[in-house]
């Protein structure tokens, strides 16, 4: 019930005019039906000797509002009956000023008085205001053709009776054609105001030559019943398209409340809302009138519903500033701590470190759209100088390898080629020297030396006694092994090979974690 009171103050605050008789009569219905409900409600309490003191403040509101209600009507009434009473007014004065131009027509004899008097009948016609066509058409009708039979029927000189006739003939000719023009229009927007015109326009115009008199007029007729008819039509059309159109903005209204009430947690949320609301608001635009009744109210509700979207949309980027501020402060520190690393030396662990920034990174919330790609643009470069230089490490090393692989390759060719003990200890010294070597290839190029080199000893009757030398030069990088006879240089050798191997397996578990993790992430 509170809200029907508001919705009938706001009516009233918004000004009352003739042509919101129809929504008093209907408020005026529903505020009796209520009286009578709640009156019917007391005598129910009234009989189980109850009083409710709500009921009697509603119905004392009820009063109030039945006699500002009915204050309204009778202002309403007192227009329509001033109104009636200008448009019965005009009618008379329209009715005399055609009864004087007949009998201008019928009597005046004196060229000069005729037209003089003449001119006052026109000026006091055109002076009156505007009324319903339909009831001045007669009126109207007989002026014009009262205009034409005065011009007609004065004696004037010929020669500018000519001329006025053939001036009068084109201007109301051109006057027709403009008429005919009106036939296309699709709305009535303007259309009673330049008819309006026109007619005032023609009703000011002189009488043409006898012969083109009855075919101007009846063209003149014609038309402007057409034009009339052709803006009751399309009144009527448009009334039914407004009625469409207000369905059309009544979903649009739903649709804004409901984009409206959903819940947003980021500023892509909130922009995408915006687009839809605004695209919401382009085809509110497009859509057209709605009746005039409902006009004010549902613009009301779409443009108050859609100002609530964009406030709480502007409350929420201001907090969002700040956020942007914590958050630019904490990518800046990712940035330094990238350099820091970019700076340092490369190792498994540094490159742990700076792929947990880049984690840390994408954890880190957004900052301002401007700051987005500046401040990425200066980590990513960061990221890159540290994996750049950890890929020219993994190279070199892998370079490294090669080469020792080349030179491993080597020492068999010259294990192979051993034809005495001194061949045969520099193929050993080599062989030891030739370290590191990938594991892959450790075990062929391995075990095809060791081959060679134990074909070549066994063959040679004092190699044991030469290596034994060679042993005895290198006992402090081999930790000063004891040789007592041949199968301890095999036994030497194999553990000389076994602790390479070890460093080998260091240098692959290295290669290995560079291989994976080579490429920036």
């Amino acid at each position: 019930m509170a809200q029907f009171f508001e919705a009938i103050d706001q009516f009233f605050e918004n000004g009352i005019g003739l042509a919101d008789e129809p929504r008093l009569s209907a408020i005026r219905q529903e505020l009796t039906q209520l009286n009578d409900t709640l009156l019917s409600e007391q005598k129910a309490m009234e009989e189980k000797e109850e009083n409710d003191e709500e009921i009697l403040d509603k119905l004392e509101t009820v009063e109030e509002y039945t006699v500002k209600v009915k204050s309204l009507e009778d202002a309403i009434l007192q227009l329509k009956e001033k109104k009636t009473s200008e448009q019965t007014s005009t009618l008379e004065q329209k009715q005399t000023i055609v009864n004087g131009i007949i009998d201008l027509i019928q009597k005046e004899k004196n060229i000069k008085a005729a037209f003089d008097q003449f001119h006052t009948f026109q000026e006091e016609w055109n002076n009156l205001p505007n009324m319903d066509l339909n009831q001045s058409k007669k009126l109207d009708k007989q002026y014009g053709k009262l205009v034409e039979d005065f011009y007609y029927h004065i004696n004037i000189y010929k020669a500018i009776q000519d001329h006025d006739f053939k001036r009068n003939q084109q201007l109301k000719t051109n006057l027709i054609t403009r008429l005919k023009g009106m036939l296309d229009v699709k709305e009535t927007k303007g259309m009673l105001p330049q008819l309006q015109q026109i007619q005032k326009e023609w009703q000011s115009l002189g009488p043409v030559g006898k012969e083109m008199r009855e075919q101007i007029w009846e063209e003149y007729i014609k038309f402007s019943d057409e034009v009339f008819n052709l803006y009751l039509a399309l009144k009527e059309k448009e009334k039914a398209a407004q009625k469409e159109n207000l369905k059309q903005k009544e979903a649009l209204i739903e649709q804004l409340k409901e984009i409206s009430s959903k819940e947003r947690r980021s500023p892509k949320d909130w922009k995408n809302d915006a687009d839809a609301i605004i695209e919401l608001q382009n085809q509110w635009k497009a859509i057209g009138l709605v009746p005039l009744g409902v006009s004010k109210k549902v613009n009301k509700v779409f443009r108050s519903t859609a100002n609530e979207f964009f406030a709480a949309r502007n409350e929420f980027f201001n907090e969002q500033k700040d956020a942007y501020k914590e958050n630019k402060k904490v990518r800046s520190e990712l940035i330094a701590k990238a350099n820091e690393i970019a700076e340092g030396e490369v190792s498994p662990e540094q490159t742990k470190s700076i792929i947990q920034l880049q984690n840390d990174w994408k954890a880190s919330g957004s900052v301002h759209p401007r700051d987005e790609q500046k401040l990425w643009n200066k980590f990513r470069e960061a990221c890159n100088n540290y994996f750049n230089k950890k890929n020219e490490a993994v190279n070199a090393h892998k370079s490294a390898l090669r080469k020792s692989l080349d030179e491993k390759k080597s020492v068999i060719e010259l294990a192979e080629k051993a034809t005495n003990d001194q061949d045969i200890v520099a193929a050993t010294e080599a062989f030891v020297a030739s370290w590191p070597l990938t594991k892959s290839d450790t075990s062929k190029i391995d075990g095809k030396i060791q081959e060679v080199l134990k074909e070549k000893i066994l063959e040679s009757k004092d190699a044991e006694s030469s290596i034994n030398q060679w042993l005895e030069t290198q006992k402090t990088s081999l930790e000063k092994i004891e040789v007592e006879d041949f199968s301890d240089v095999q036994k030497m050798i194999r553990n000389a090979i076994n602790g390479l191997n070890e460093d080998v397996r260091k240098f692959e578990t290295n290669l290995s974690f560079f291989n994976t993790s080579s490429n920036n992430p």
